[in-house]
């Protein structure tokens, strides 16, 4: 697991920390998964990408979980499925201005 947390503040409202990537690695061997990030905040949404590559492993299935607490407890956004190795996105939409979020992405 990589425990980097990313602060990113934008407009002064809202605050988006990535807790960390997580791999699934007792049933995807191969699977790299990068440390997700923001690429765009706005008033009241933001824009999460990782990348993910497979050694080995066809078609992995990927997405984000997110909440405003550490449980993330939002329904998971951006679940989809990659070929080989490849770049995964999802807008986090409604966001409320003062508050703090959390995302990780998921791959397995």
């Amino acid at each position: 697991m990589n425990n980097n947390i990313l602060p990113i503040i934008k407009y002064g409202s809202i605050i988006v920390l990535g807790l960390f990537s997580f791999t699934y690695t007792a049933f995807a061997v191969g699977l790299v998964l990068t440390p997700a990030t923001v690429t765009s905040v706005s008033e009241t949404s933001a824009d999460l990408m990782a990348r993910v590559t497979s050694e080995g492993w066809a078609y992995p299935t990927v997405w984000f979980e997110w909440g405003d607490t550490q449980a993330l407890e939002k329904p998971v956004a951006g679940m989809t499925t990659i070929p080989s190795a490849g770049n995964f996105y999802a807008r986090l939409s409604d966001l409320k201005p003062q508050t703090t979020y959390y995302f990780r992405a998921v791959a397995m």
